[in-house]
Parts: C-alpha cells; sequence; structure tokens
C-alpha cells in the first residue's frame, strides 16, 4: 500500500491539474440517450427515431432522450446537416449559476459578448466554429434558452 501511495497522490494531482484548464473551444456536440450524440455540422443520423418534424429542418427531441434542458429542437440545413441547436430551460433553472459555470469552463481566448437590459440578459461565446449563446428574457417566469450554432 505504501507503494501505491505517491502513484494515487499523482492521479489525483493530474486530474486537479486537468479539472483546472479552461476550454478554448466551445463543444460541438450534445449528448442524448440511447443514441449516442448529436454533433453540429454533421449529419443529423438519429433523426427518425429521437425526434419530431415541428417545421421544415427543425426537429424537437422527444422527452427522455437528454437531462437538464426541458426540450431540445435541432436545426439542420437541406441536406440534414444540423446547423443549431436550441436547449429551453424551466422556469427554476439557475441562469446566473449557470453563466457563472460557463465562465469558469471556457478559456478568455474566446471572443466574449455579454450584456444585461430590463427585459434580457444576454451573453455569447465565439469560437472559430461555434457560437454558444444563453438569454434570460425576465418577466414573471424567466423564459431562459441557449443556443448552440455551427459557424463555419
Amino acid at each position: 500500500m505504501t507503494n501505491r501511495l505517491p502513484f494515487l497522490l499523482l492521479i489525483a494531482f493530474f486530474l486537479v491539474s486537468c479539472a483546472s484548464v479552461k476550454q478554448d473551444e466551445i463543444f460541438r456536440e450534445i449528448s442524448i440517450w440511447p443514441n449516442g450524440k448529436i454533433y453540429l455540422g454533421k449529419e443529423f443520423q438519429q433523426r427518425n427515431e429521437i425526434a419530431i418534424q415541428i417545421a421544415p429542418y427543425s426537429y424537437k427531441l422527444i422527452e427522455n432522450t437528454f437531462g437538464g434542458a426541458e426540450s431540445i429542437t435541432v436545426f439542420t440545413d437541406s441536406i440534414n446537416i444540423v446547423e443549431s441547436i436550441r436547449f429551453d430551460y424551466p422556469t427554476d433553472y439557475d441562469y446566473d449559476k449557470e453563466v457563472k459555470n460557463y465562465k469558469l469552463i471556457f478559456s478568455e481566448k474566446l471572443q466574449y459578448l455579454s450584456f444585461s437590459r430590463d427585459t434580457l440578459d444576454f451573453i455569447s461565446w465565439k469560437d472559430e466554429k461555434t457560437i454558444f449563446e444563453i438569454t434570460r428574457k425576465k418577466g414573471n417566469q424567466n423564459k431562459i434558452h441557449s443556443i448552440l450554432t455551427n459557424s463555419r
């Protein structure tokens, strides 16, 4: 056991170091259950199994395929390539906490825009391929959504 202690300490140090490294790129995929992931800029392969078409090139994921959001809508182009993914959150979603978490995750190298008005809060990060935005419309029931967009 004593021989393993330095090794275990090294692993623990490595994991803590990795956790503190900020991302220079925005995530480009979401995990769904039970069919893997949906990727920006790639074909929406699981469309028929997990989504309902709500408009041309717009698909709402069926319930129980994702967590965290109240609903997820996938937008494709005419050849079924994912252009953007919209996440609508429940009214008890903690906007300020999530923005704080993303600020901790994303590197300062990413382009960043933020503003707040009486009726709207908006924050956006951008890298070479992706834009990620979170918006809160203020009112009796805050309406919060985020959008992950392919910017290529």
